[in-house]
């Protein structure tokens, strides 16, 4: 990562954050001018369980319009789901008090849409928490399962039985902890894949489950977030329409100044920014998962810069960003 990798807090100030921004860009070789983008996780970040974290509301109110409106590209990217995404844009919008669009959020099981490519005429087994049926039929799968249909009609079924085909498996979330309104954090479905997994391998006398993970800190919901950020980033004017074409050519830098991915969970958020590379930052906030003291980063995937908050971190942020203006002008 380099010797500019340390953790930030509110007792160092903003000038030791955007010291430690300044020296992530100016060591980083062909760093992109432009605007910034922010990526939001949902959960250990904006709210805990359904409570919705002080710092939230003061947070987007510094990225919105005082009508709700984004003054900048924004996602949010979470490992959560069980609704469809015009769904979660609404809890979105009533829980921080801004206008939170579709097309801003990535759940977890978004990157399904395009396995109804191959699989929406196939017969597909859902399992999960909330509106799991309803969300696959809206992504275009048309012959949708799910364990309680199964019950009913074979109340004697079992899943799995010798002899029987090789069915792959696709888990959204391999979060193996997440962070509710519970002091401590919980099992996520990464907990229940790695339960399926070693079953599957007793089962069979080792054999290996044909699975196949998405969701932090897989590529595929970092991939959509970029495509929504350029998106937005040309409605609001922000960069010109022909950015779009020009970014999705092979080996173009995005024409961000920077990414800002803010999330409490070292092993999904920062692993996961960390891993696209430049211009994302990794942004790690106190209020989740991660609860480390001040000036302490994780050590297993340090983030680029350590807040209390995600106050703290949009603060940041945008103090760096003015700065760069600044300079651009001189």
């Amino acid at each position: 990562m380099g010797s500019w990798n340390r953790a930030c807090s509110s007792s160092l100030g903003l000038a030791e954050c955007l010291s430690l921004l300044q020296r992530k860009f100016l060591h980083t070789p062909g760093a992109a001018s432009g605007p910034p983008a922010f990526v939001f996780d949902i959960d250990g970040v904006l709210i805990r369980g359904e409570t919705v974290l002080g710092s939230a509301k003061k947070a987007l109110q510094r990225l919105y319009t005082r009508g709700g409106e984004p003054c900048y590209p924004i996602c949010f990217l979470t490992n959560g789901g069980g609704v469809t995404e015009a769904e979660k844009a609404q809890q979105l919008s009533a829980w921080l008090g801004v206008n939170v669009r579709n097309n801003q959020v990535v759940l977890s099981h978004t990157p399904f849409r395009s396995l109804a490519k191959s699989l929406g005429s196939k017969p597909v087994l859902v399992a999960g928490v909330g509106k799991v049926a309803e969300v696959a039929r809206e992504y275009g799968f048309k012959h949708v399962l799910t364990t309680r249909d199964i019950a009913l009609a074979v109340p004697k079924a079992v899943p799995f039985w010798k002899g029987s085909p090789a069915v792959p498996v696709y888990f959204s979330n391999p979060d193996l902890l997440w962070a509710a309104d519970f002091p401590a954090p919980r099992f996520g479905q990464g907990a229940f894949a790695a339960a399926l997994r070693t079953l599957f391998a007793l089962q069979t006398t080792g054999g290996e489950l044909e699975h196949q993970y998405f969701g932090k800190p897989h590529r595929a919901p970092y991939a959509l977030a970029e495509e929504l950020l350029l998106e937005q980033a040309i409605q609001l004017g922000k960069l010109p329409a022909s950015t779009g074409a020009e970014a999705a050519k092979p080996g173009r830098a995005l024409p961000f100044g920077a990414i800002y991915a803010v999330g409490d969970n070292p092993k999904a958020d920062i692993a996961g920014a960390n891993a696209q590379g430049q211009p994302w930052v990794s942004v790690l906030v106190r209020t989740g998962v991660f609860s480390g003291e001040d000036g302490e980063n994780d050590r297993e995937h340090p983030a680029d810069v350590v807040v209390d908050d995600v106050a703290g971190a949009v603060e940041a942020a945008l103090h760096r960003t003015r700065s760069s203006e600044w300079h651009s002008l001189r």
